[in-house]
């Protein structure tokens, strides 16, 4: 067997035809995604992607991404494309794994070489790995927290104190503080 085919709208993306709404909005129409949360896992299974939960020896590891030619053997199962998860993390921690390695896949991967991507947290980067990671983590919260959603989304909840607005989308689109703060700035709602 050889590395998955990659779709026509990944292919589009890689491309940078679009721009990062509207790779967002292609996604979500060809993975059928309609409201929040953002279902990432079911962007990731459009993408013929395994996912596995885990223990990693390490404890600041989030995930793990493959997507390569040669199969990546987890407990005996051969998988071509998979993300690895830590079982022990949030589900919101889990969802902006899902996200950020969906990020590396229509970012930075290429159709015919192997990639392998390792998140975890707290670790000293080069210059470029940090390019690529705050890349990934950008995708990453582009895609869960839209820009045309969140636009609506706080307009609609526009009574509330800005605190009260962070947790109700922390709790609405199931993702943590620290992104929906960080979206919230990256819209200019501070």
């Amino acid at each position: 067997m050889s590395k998955k085919s990659t779709p026509e709208y990944v292919k589009e993306i890689r491309r940078n035809q679009y721009s990062m709404d509207g790779n967002i909005e292609k996604i979500f129409l060809e993975c059928e995604i309609t409201s929040y949360p953002i279902n990432v896992f079911q962007i990731a299974r459009k993408l013929e992607f395994d996912i596995i939960y885990g223990k990693f020896k390490q404890d600041n590891v989030y995930g793990v991404m493959w997507d390569g030619d040669e199969p990546l053997n987890v407990g005996g199962k051969q998988m071509y494309r998979a993300i690895l998860l830590n079982k022990q993390d949030s589900l919101e921690r889990q969802a902006f794994t899902v996200a950020h390695e969906i990020g590396h896949f229509m970012l930075h991967c290429k159709d015919n070489t192997n990639f392998y991507e390792r998140y975890h947290g707290g670790a000293e980067q080069t210059d470029s790995q940090k390019l690529i990671e705050d890349q990934a983590d950008f995708f990453a919260a582009n895609l869960l927290l839209p820009k045309k959603l969140m636009k609506a989304y706080i307009s609609q909840h526009s009574n509330l104190s800005r605190s009260d607005l962070i947790s109700k989308t922390c709790k609405d689109f199931l993702v943590e503080k620290d992104t929906v703060v960080r979206r919230f700035e990256e819209l200019g709602y501070e």
